[in-house]
């Protein structure tokens, strides 16, 4: 995230809000908040980059969501 220059979180109905405005080209977000958001955001295809999850882990996985 840093690398993209965005410092902090928004809480889901803000990202969407702000993905249907057209005002963000991608959003990072946990596999198991990604498919709820996938049915609110127009135009959104999920990325094939994923996070790893070490061995020993709970599920904490990441996905990128794109137009």
């Amino acid at each position: 995230l840093l690398y993209l220059q965005k410092t902090r979180f928004v809480e889901p109905a803000e990202a969407i809000a702000e993905w249907n405005r057209g005002n963000l080209d991608a959003l990072v977000a946990s596999t198991q908040k990604a498919s709820g958001l996938m049915r609110d955001l127009r135009d959104a295809a999920l990325s094939d980059l994923k996070s790893t999850t070490r061995k020993g882990e709970q599920e904490k996985g990441y996905v990128l969501i794109t137009h």
